[in-house]
């Protein structure tokens, strides 16, 4: 039997704000590490569990609802945009494959710890998602990658250690500092933050569609994980990438294939 990693984070006097951590169903499967709590991942807004890539995916069926909605919101203004620029620095391939953290590549869930005269407090039961470091580690190859996540940065990067330990396959980390929280409720990772990267240039992959809600023609919608150890998501999204890598124009090609934003127009 596997033993779990323990990764330290610094202390935090709070408990997570988002609704999700508090409900997570918990799984029979083994944890890859647990974690102090911080901040996790925005809550998903869709329930559906089909694999979204490729041709005649449904994609824009599937999600119909979430696009309506997505055709209400007024994006955020480029002042919004300019408060939250990031830079990543050198660029060793073409194209930047952005990839949502929570629920995409990992779980987890919260567990509290403590005893009865302590102040309460929580780690996290991590559960890597399977092939997801066989993706990092294919993927890294052909793409830039970044994680884009609306937990808190300390939470992301020492669940980064657990996927890349080596720091050699990701290259860049956005977080909540970086989203932008709607009126609505919904966090937005907004493409444009990436200063020194062309919109044209990038893809990203997310369990949430609001997350990509206006680069729709970027994004690639994945099925949720929730911790089941018999999940193969991410084999369908590891053969799509491989697929559109040599694109001319990567977004063009991902519009053709996915077409999300013909739900928008409805």
């Amino acid at each position: 039997m596997k033993t779990p990693d323990f990764v330290q984070l610094s202390p935090v006097d709070h408990l997570p704000t988002e609704p999700d951590a508090a409900d997570n169903p918990s799984s029979d499967s083994e944890s890859d590490s647990q974690l102090p709590a911080t901040q996790p991942d925005e809550p998903v807004e869709s329930e559906t569990e089909s694999p979204c890539c490729g041709p005649d995916s449904g994609a824009a069926s599937l999600y119909a609802d979430e696009l309506h909605e997505i055709h209400s919101l007024v994006p955020p203004s480029q002042a919004d945009i300019d408060q939250r620029m990031l830079f990543l620095g050198e660029k060793k391939h073409r194209f930047t494959l952005v990839l949502d953290l929570d629920r995409t590549l990992v779980f987890s869930s919260p567990v509290a710890t403590g005893g009865q005269c302590q102040e309460p407090a929580f780690q996290f039961d991590v559960k890597i998602r399977p092939y997801a470091k066989e993706l990092l580690e294919k993927m890294s190859k052909k793409y830039e990658l970044v994680v884009f996540t609306a937990a808190e940065e300390s939470y992301a990067r020492a669940i980064l250690q657990l996927l890349d330990p080596t720091s050699t396959l990701i290259s860049g980390l956005a977080a909540q500092s970086q989203c932008v929280l709607l009126p609505s409720g919904h966090w937005v990772k907004d493409l444009r933050v990436f200063a020194d990267r062309c919109v044209d240039e990038m893809i990203i992959a997310d369990d949430n569609v609001f997350s990509f809600a206006f680069n729709l023609d970027n994004g690639i919608p994945v099925a949720e994980f929730r911790g089941d150890m018999g999940d193969d998501e991410l084999t369908f999204l590891i053969d799509y990438l491989d697929e559109i890598a040599d694109s001319k124009n990567i977004v063009k090609t991902n519009k053709k294939r996915i077409n999300l934003s013909a739900g928008c127009l409805k």
